[in-house]
């Protein structure tokens, strides 16, 4: 985890964006923390291509972050979605690992050895002939740790969710599973090896794009 501070930074930046056909905009507050250790990226995908969205949860430092989402994420998945149509899931997952392999070369990453978590979306518009009508839309999230992406529509009886992703967190049977065929070990944030569910954990095996936490 980063340094505390002795108070809060309450200051709240926000950023408004738009593209082809969406509004959009992101409120980041550094609060308690010495340094502000998460990032975020929006790249306009323009009228064929998929718009991307990433949130970054730093921990131990702010460098992972900030190198991922300004360089190697948003350009991976860029590559990725390039091709348009169905969504490609290994393409995006070869995203996350190359990005992964690429944080842990980072000069910056390497001296602060932080961390961080990460969800992103897609968005793009479906053609369409001209005049048919309002246009539809593909979306999906993807995310490593236990940052949370949803997709939801409102209405008047609530909102309804669309497409939800699922919280990758080291007490999960297929996660620790993972963790066992990379000879890596589950801490707790003292340090300490733990055998059950730690309340806050860490993966030490070199991981930097994935820090999940029980």
């Amino acid at each position: 985890m980063g340094q505390i501070s002795s108070a809060p930074v309450e200051l709240i930046r926000v950023q408004r964006c738009g593209g082809a056909g969406w509004r959009g905009a992101a409120a980041e507050m550094q609060g308690w923390r010495a340094d502000h250790e998460d990032a975020h990226f929006v790249a306009d995908g323009g009228e064929d291509g998929t718009s991307l969205f990433g949130v970054l949860d730093g921990h131990g430092g702010r460098a992972a972050a900030r190198e991922a989402a300004h360089d190697r994420l948003p350009a991976a998945l860029r590559r990725a979605t390039a091709a348009g149509g169905a969504l490609d899931e290994a393409a995006v997952t070869a995203a996350f690992v190359e990005t992964d392999a690429w944080l842990r070369t980072v000069p910056a990453v390497q001296r602060d050895q932080s961390g961080t978590t990460c969800v992103v979306a897609g968005l793009r518009r479906r053609p369409q002939e001209a005049g048919a009508g309002a246009p539809t839309w593909d979306a999906w999230v993807a995310n490593a740790g236990d940052s949370r992406g949803l997709l939801f529509r409102p209405g008047a009886g609530g909102a309804e969710t669309l497409v939800a992703s699922e919280d990758h967190k080291p007490d999960r049977p297929d996660e620790l599973a993972r963790i066992a065929r990379a000879a890596a070990q589950r801490s707790d944030r003292r340090g300490a090896s733990v055998a059950g569910a730690a309340r806050t954990a860490s993966i030490r095996s070199g991981t930097r794009l994935s820090v999940p936490r029980a």
